[in-house]
């Protein structure tokens, strides 16, 4: 069977970006093995992530909901976190140290986990009185 065409590339179930080259004057080409650097959207996950356990977020009473988009990494750490719409009253930086410290269980995609984009609707939590 014959191998990949040299400029092509492709995804491995490791995680890695495979890229098939032909540098000059080679015999034959050479696969580089690059990390998957991509956060991929929602649409394009198999699995969602999810907290590794429930978020607990001390809100302010009164306070609505708040959107929030993560970059979850393929280990589930937090790498960014971005108030969508600003919330005031200081309660960003209490959501960006949350968040950012919570853990989550990796995005998965084609059978490995996945960096990922993720918004969230952070609203009152069971018991707040806030409807």
């Amino acid at each position: 069977m014959p191998g990949p065409a040299a400029g092509n590339s492709g995804r491995a179930r490791d995680g890695l970006l495979a890229t098939v080259v032909a540098p000059p004057g080679a015999d034959a080409p050479v696969v580089l093995r690059v990390p998957d650097l991509t956060y991929y959207p929602a649409r394009e996950l198999d699995d969602y992530p999810h907290p590794a356990r429930p978020l607990e977020l001390d809100r302010p009473p009164g306070a609505g909901s708040i959107r929030v988009l993560l970059l979850i990494d393929e280990h589930g750490m937090v790498n960014d976190v971005t108030l969508v719409e600003p919330a005031g009253g200081g309660l960003e930086d209490a959501l960006r140290t949350a968040l950012g410290a919570a853990r989550f269980i990796p995005a998965r995609k084609d059978g490995r986990d996945v960096k990922s984009r993720v918004l969230l609707s952070v609203g009152p939590g069971p018991g707040s009185g806030d409807q």
